[in-house]
């Protein structure tokens, strides 16, 4: 992952959307910060658990509470290397456009 993280680094003009654990590394996610501009992308996450499968999910197999819980602990992580932190639409277009806007500023 940290390889990864790297050698995307070095990359231009790409768009990385990256699992929940990443940022919890900072051997991942630092290159990432220092050539790019990380969005976090915030949704309620009790909503992320209710509606999102998490049979394929690591993190997911222990429960609501469980996902919960390491929601909070992550998320103070995921805002200290947010360059810009995004509410999730409704829809992936309104997403998008608030993605856009906070660029532009």
């Amino acid at each position: 992952e940290g390889e990864a993280a790297e050698a995307l680094a070095r990359e231009t003009g790409q768009v990385i959307a990256c699992g929940g654990g990443l940022p919890t590394r900072s051997d991942s996610i630092a290159p990432l910060k220092e050539t790019g501009t990380v969005v976090f992308l915030r949704r309620e996450p009790g909503e992320i658990y209710d509606s999102v499968s998490m049979g394929g999910r690591p993190l997911g197999q222990q429960g609501r509470a469980a996902f919960l819980e390491r929601y909070a602990r992550r998320e103070p992580i995921y805002l200290r290397w947010a360059d810009h932190v995004v509410d999730v639409g409704a829809t992936p277009q309104q997403t998008m456009k608030q993605i856009l806007e906070v660029l532009e500023q």
